[in-house]
């Protein structure tokens, strides 16, 4: 009831979209820095654990300024369609490349949260858009992306993707993010 009743003039609709692609950009802005320094610039957040890869690395799980890497991951699915459908439907030019760069940032720091349901939750907002938008060439390209990526992805992506199925198998494991 709240935001239709202050949502109510194109004004103040461009307004929230503007706050909320301001607070995504920040948010990217600060995930990047953490990722690249160790600590993010707002709260003084050190890198939680990581995550070993196929290597023996330490890979980095981005949190920002927020408590952990699932929350981040959950505020960026939040905003990413958003900009997904900004970028797709924008007529300017200038606010295509602005818009672009910020959705590759956000995607960059949502990948490094390593985080699977937010990750789950872009790739089913992302067919609903499809589907709402009856853009088939999308939802094409949604496909072909899903089929190939059991393909091009390393067999420890997968897996992780897939997660640990065998954990009932297993007395004792525990589930990891």
């Amino acid at each position: 009831f709240a935001i239709v009743e202050t949502l109510n003039e194109r004004r103040a609709i461009k307004l929230a979209i503007f706050g909320l692609i301001a607070g995504c950009a920040l948010a990217t802005v600060d995930g990047i820095w953490q990722f690249l320094s160790g600590r993010d610039f707002i709260r003084g957040n050190s890198l939680p654990e990581g995550l070993k890869n196929s290597f023996g690395e330490n890979r980095p799980r981005i949190s920002a300024s927020t408590s952990g890497p699932i929350w981040f991951g959950s505020y960026l699915v939040s905003v990413i369609p958003l900009l997904v459908s900004l970028f797709l439907y924008s007529a300017k030019k200038y606010l295509k490349l602005i818009l672009g760069i910020l959705l590759f940032g956000a995607l960059f720091c949502l990948v490094n949260t390593h985080a699977r349901g937010p990750a789950l939750g872009l790739a089913l907002s992302l067919v609903m858009f499809a589907v709402i938008k009856r853009d088939f060439r999308f939802i094409i390209l949604l496909l072909a992306l899903f089929l190939s990526a059991f393909f091009i992805l390393p067999k420890t992506v997968i897996d992780w993707t897939l997660g640990n199925f065998n954990l009932l198998k297993k007395p004792g494991a525990q589930c990891s993010a």
